[in-house]
């Protein structure tokens, strides 16, 4: 019996056998190399790793929430401009709205 991919159970896990296979394999590489690195070298890679899972998600997250308090004020700035630059065309041509 064929899906509406055209792809039958047995070719799909076949497949899923192989990606299994493929990721057991590579584990047990990755194991056997960790295995075999001196201890100063690994702990640079742990050093590094923690480094890539909490201060570059930490740095990017404060780049992004200075660049929206950026864009706030900016807003908030044409905003007053523009509020402040309407009665001088609603009102007089030749006198501000402060006099």
């Amino acid at each position: 019996m064929k899906n509406h991919t055209g792809m039958s159970g047995d070719s799909i896990m076949e497949l899923l056998r192989d990606v299994a296979e493929a990721f057991t394999g590579l584990v047990t590489h990755g194991g056997r190399t960790l295995m075999r690195l001196p201890l100063p070298r690994l702990m640079l890679l742990c050093i590094g790793l923690a480094f890539m899972l909490t201060i570059l998600p930490l740095a990017f997250m404060l780049f992004v929430l200075f660049l929206g308090i950026k864009l706030v004020l900016l807003l908030s700035v044409l905003a007053v401009r523009k509020a402040r630059r309407r009665p001088l065309l609603l009102g007089n041509p030749g006198k501000h709205a402060d006099e």
